[in-house]
């Protein structure tokens, strides 16, 4: 019985995300810098989205954008972000 539910809702959550990519292509996503508290903000395929937060490596699913701007991506996910001047810092200090 457990393994029919764990199906239902597997196949219920895909067609919720098909209808949240319906509905809204892209999603927004900030990250506020736990050094200096500035918010960098991106806008990015919920799609894509979707292929990140389950599992994917940044760089491939954004091959072409700059490391900067996958960082945000990554900061908005997992709320630990340090803004690309922040980060310019720590490496001059070694």
């Amino acid at each position: 019985m457990k393994g029919q539910l764990d199906l239902f809702r597997e196949q219920n959550l895909e067609q919720v995300r098909a209808l949240r990519v319906l509905l809204r292509p892209s999603t927004l996503l900030e990250a506020e810098c736990g050094e200096c508290n500035q918010r960098d903000a991106i806008s990015v395929s919920t799609e894509e989205l979707y292929r990140y937060k389950d599992g994917a490596l940044v760089q491939d699913v954004w091959p072409k954008m700059p490391a900067a701007h996958r960082e945000i991506i990554r900061g908005a996910v997992t709320r630990m972000y340090v803004c690309d001047s922040c980060w310019h810092k720590f490496d001059e200090r070694g």
